[in-house]
């Protein structure tokens, strides 16, 4: 996405989109103990995980209350 982040995108949907859930997926980052967090209500999977990180993140993101 030239331009602009993953976050800018997600910011410019909400709008449009009140209950969207978004996952982030991190670049890279150095390890650590959680395999996912919250940021700004909004879910990041960080690098590197391991087999069930981004099945537990994107479970998480849609268990979490929305604003439907």
């Amino acid at each position: 996405m030239p331009g602009m982040t993953g976050r800018e995108l997600g910011e410019q949907l909400r709008p449009y989109h009140p209950g969207l859930r978004i996952l982030h997926l991190s670049a890279n980052s150095p390890p650590i103990q959680e395999a996912s967090r919250s940021v700004d209500d909004q879910n990041v999977l960080l690098k590197p995980f391991t087999g069930s990180g981004p099945l537990q993140a994107i479970r998480q993101s849609l268990s979490a209350p929305g604003t439907e």
